[in-house]
């Protein structure tokens, strides 16, 4: 393409979706999760987390550089997403391939969430949880359909394992990504 949407917005001027792009590259190498429902919910929030953490959080919003923010990390709600499992739109196929773009809000402010609150500017936390997610699409053999739970329970199972092994992870990641998961309704202290 020419760096245009099919509405002819210029998406070359914000860094963040030229990130989200290319982590679509990286999913794909990795993951390959399937493009559809709650597998593609995941590919679309890691793209817009990495994305934002590329673009160094100058917005929570993504595309908002270029003049035309899609979807907010920090408040989902504001573009009509969800920020809870609970409710998840379980769409046709036929609407955005099952809500891919939607549902992504879910894991979004999970992940925004668990990099707020480590210690250090938002920017240090996102990049801690951007390198863990990175290397977890790398390690774990995902399914290409995953589901939201799944991917949040083998996450915490690689962060815990990692950090235990001293692969450049450390606990309070974890730990944020636990109770960003648990807040967001993806796990559960029984789970």
């Amino acid at each position: 393409g020419d760096g245009r949407t099919t509405t002819g917005q210029v998406v070359t001027d914000a860094l963040d979706i030229v990130g989200h792009e290319f982590t679509h590259s990286v999913i794909s190498a990795f993951a390959d999760f399937v493009i559809e429902r709650e597998s593609g919910a995941i590919n679309e929030s890691l793209c817009d987390f990495i994305g934002m953490t590329v673009a160094g959080h100058a917005s929570t919003q993504i595309g908002a550089a270029a003049g035309w923010a899609v979807r907010d990390l920090a408040t989902p709600g504001l573009f009509g997403q969800p920020d809870l499992y609970g409710d998840f739109q379980d769409l046709p196929l036929e609407d955005d391939n099952g809500g891919v773009h939607i549902n992504s809000g879910i894991l979004n402010g999970a992940l925004y969430r668990a990099a707020g609150s480590l210690s250090g500017s938002l920017q240090e936390g996102a990049i801690r949880v951007s390198r863990l997610l990175l290397n977890g699409l790398r390690d774990v053999a995902w399914s290409p359909q995953s589901l939201l739970e799944d991917f949040a329970v083998g996450t915490l199972i690689y962060c815990n394992q990692s950090a235990q092994a001293a692969r450049s992870v450390d606990s309070p990641v974890c730990e944020a990504l636990a109770t960003a998961f648990e807040d967001a309704e993806l796990t559960s202290p029984s789970r």
